[in-house]
C-alpha cells in the first residue's frame, strides 16, 4: 500500500477497501484488514479462477456495484483502465487515480 488511509478519514468517515484477490492471498489480506484496520469494511471480489477476456471490465462492474451500493463518497483506484470505468459507471463518486502509471 502506497498511502495511508488513515490519513484521510477521521472518526466520523467510513472507510472500505475493494479489492480483487485470488484464493492463496484471501486470507492474508483479511488478516491484514482487520489487524491494522478493524474499523474497515473489507469487500473481496469474486472474480474466479476462469481465464477473463476483458478482467479491468469485469473488476469495474464489481466495484461499481459496491460504491454504488454503499454511497462511497471518494475511492482510490490504482489501474488505470478500470479508473477510467468507474469514473463513468460512479457519477456520484470522486474516483482518484493513484498508483499504477500504466498507459490507459
Amino acid at each position: 500500500m502506497q498511502l495511508n488511509p488513515l490519513d484521510f478519514v477521521d472518526e466520523t468517515d467510513e472507510l472500505y477497501f475493494i479489492t480483487g484477490r485470488n484464493d492463496c492471498l484471501t486470507e492474508i489480506t483479511q488478516k491484514w484488514v482487520k489487524k491494522y484496520f478493524p474499523m474497515a469494511k473489507l469487500f473481496i471480489l469474486d472474480i474466479g479462477a476462469k481465464e477473463i477476456h476483458n478482467f479491468s471490465e469485469l473488476q469495474a462492474n464489481l466495484k461499481q456495484k459496491i460504491i454504488n451500493e454503499n454511497q462511497i463518497d471518494v475511492y482510490f483506484e490504482d489501474n488505470p483502465t478500470v479508473f477510467s470505468l468507474l469514473r463513468k459507471l460512479c457519477p456520484n463518486t470522486k474516483i482518484i487515480h493513484y498508483g499504477s502509471r500504466l498507459c490507459l
